[in-house]
């Protein structure tokens, strides 16, 4: 993929600049692309669309015009993209190739060099198609245009528009000097700052699902892996809170790193009114209830064997709980909250040694009548819980929920997706499947995957990408998430050290708002990162990806995958034996 440089503001995404880059996304390593720039026209600072640079032939300065670019010839106005226009589009293609052109040429004389660079310009009409005996479109001539076949097959009409000439070293460093990363630090902000606006915005505009179905009691909500789960559950809890007439709810999530995230943003929120939000994972919502009756809780500590770990939470809490709850009950003060939110709800046992479910109604005013919202994806349960989970039997302890199912992913670029979709095998395919369609999803770096020998060997891996991922302005330290195999650092290629790439390792759990700009690097893992994300993730000790090896941790190593929304890297090599 090519490199791609960004400082485009969210307001300026139009649909048109987006189907563009699209196109762009397609060229080879060798192309450079910035996506926003600045110029000066008559006083004034305006941005322009894109620059692209090709390895042979010259730089491309394209100005994009979206929708069919209407021109009403008795008033001289002009339409793109449906709104009116700033001008005359030729006069501002002419401007915004004037001022890069003298930018490098001052650049070069500054450098005491010549400029040795063709600079050429285009109009962008992604929505246009014109006819190969047409002279020009609405009075502009052909030769200034690049029609839609001409930005999907773009490296074709490229050779077509520019001489088959190499672009020198001298002229490619002129144009990063003057254009890139580090040129304007103040105006540079790389593309994956922008595609986090379009993830941010594609999310919210999906909440109209939410909309529509704003007069239902009860839902069930299911999405595979980045479909936006965790954000509808806290819109729906903070639409809940804010109905009116102190309406408490309970939001509830299975994993404790992942509620101290929700309770972050949820933290974050405008007031509630007279309403409001107890964030809770349910190991959380469990010892609160458990002492507050007077119960004991004392969990195995964290270097128990596993088997302690699993029958203290598999089978004595349901049971505490269950007790619990009977002596709040008694004591009249439960139940307590009017409407249920959860996120992954498949973690929360339907059956086996305990059905949660029926005990969560029971702390619910109007039972199983309360409103509710339940996000959840079954391939996402982890094989190893002991427990049950059955959609029907969840379904069948309310009343009547709307079913629906969120049709697409809205977290990743479109390599990490693509990257996602590429893997196979027996605990996979299910989570694969529920991923859905990929189509329109932003461009991205390409997913980084490097195998090495041994752990130390990992350690200097990793700390490289992070410093290159810093350095080219993709990220910092505290964007970064390492993901590992084990629940601790124990006998992970990370045990011991104590910082990479200039930053401290800390726990996930560990790092509070007010500290998220420190200079820290965040691990976690693979099974404790499930609801979590992050800008940037790095997956550590687990073996290069086989379709027809171990099975076992497939499931966690797509997990682990699946945590990132721009820039992935999977350093792999053989851990040691458990």
């Amino acid at each position: 993929m090519a490199k791609w440089i960004m400082s485009r503001p969210e307001k300026h995404a139009n649909p048109g600049e987006l189907q563009v880059a699209r196109w762009l996304k397609s060229l080879p390593d060798d192309w450079l692309v910035r996506w926003g720039y600045y110029y000066k026209d008559k006083n004034l600072h305006r941005e322009g669309d894109f620059l692209v640079l090709g390895p042979r032939g010259g730089l491309l300065v394209i100005e994009v015009k979206g929708g069919k670019l209407l021109h009403h010839a008795g008033s001289g106005n002009w339409l793109a993209d449906g709104k009116p226009a700033t001008g005359n589009p030729v006069d501002q293609l002419q401007a915004q190739w004037g001022a890069v052109l003298r930018r490098l040429q001052r650049a070069a004389r500054e450098a005491q060099s010549r400029l040795n660079l063709y600079v050429d310009k285009v109009l962008a009409l992604p929505d246009v198609e014109i006819g190969e005996q047409d002279e020009s479109h609405q009075g502009i001539e052909w030769d200034l245009i690049a029609d839609r076949n001409d930005l999907q097959w773009f490296e074709s009409w490229w050779r077509r528009r520019f001489l088959d000439q190499p672009v020198g070293d001298d002229a490619r460093t002129l144009f990063m000097d003057t254009f890139g990363p580090t040129a304007r630090p103040a105006e540079v902000r790389h593309f994956v700052h922008h595609s986090e606006e379009i993830f941010r915005r594609q999310c919210l505009a999906n909440f109209e699902m939410l909309d529509m179905l704003e007069a239902n009691r009860q839902l069930l909500v299911e999405g595979g892996a980045g479909t936006g789960k965790t954000w509808h559950a806290m819109v729906k809890a903070v639409r809940l809170a804010r109905g009116g007439g102190g309406r408490r709810v309970l939001l509830l999530c299975y994993n404790l790193a992942l509620a101290g995230e929700i309770r972050k943003v949820v933290d974050c929120n405008p007031p509630l009114g007279d309403g409001g939000i107890d964030v809770m994972a349910w190991e959380e919502l469990a010892r609160s209830l458990i002492e507050e009756a007077g119960l004991k809780w004392s969990p195995p500590p964290a270097e128990a064997p596993r088997e302690h770990v699993a029958r203290f939470y598999d089978m004595q809490v349901p049971e505490l709980m269950a007790q619990a709850i009977d002596r709040l009950e008694a004591g009249a003060v439960l139940p307590r909250w009017d409407a249920l939110v959860v996120d992954e709800a498949q973690d929360h046992d339907t059956g086996g040694t305990a059905n949660w479910w029926a005990m969560y109604v029971r702390l619910l005013k109007q039972g199983s009548r309360s409103r509710v919202a339940l996000f959840l994806d079954p391939a996402q349960r982890p094989e190893f819980r002991r427990g049950e989970f059955v959609t029907g039997d969840l379904i069948a302890t309310l009343d009547h929920p709307v079913r629906v199912r969120l049709p697409k992913p809205l977290r990743y670029t479109g390599p990490i997706a693509d990257y996602l979709k590429s893997l196979k095998g027996r605990g996979v395919d299910r989570l694969v499947a529920g991923l859905g369609g990929t189509d329109g999803l932003p461009p991205g770096p390409e997913v980084v995957q490097i195998r090495v020998d041994s752990a130390s060997s990992a350690v200097e891996c990793v700390g490289r990408i992070i410093e290159d991922w810093c350095r080219d302005g993709y990220c910092r330290p505290w964007d970064v998430l390492l993901v590992h195999r084990r629940r601790t650092l124990k006998g992970s290629c990370l045990e011991g050290v104590p910082e990479l790439a200039g930053a401290r390792l800390v726990p996930h759990e560990a790092v509070p708002p007010s500290k998220a700009g420190d200079k820290v690097l965040r691990h976690v893992s693979a099974n404790r990162a499930k609801g979590l994300d992050a800008l940037a993730v790095v997956v550590v000790d687990f073996e290069p990806f086989d379709p027809d090896g171990d099975h076992d941790w497939h499931g966690a190593y797509f997990m682990a995958c699946s945590r990132a929304r721009q820039l992935l890297a999977i350093v792999s090599h053989a851990p040691p034996a458990a």
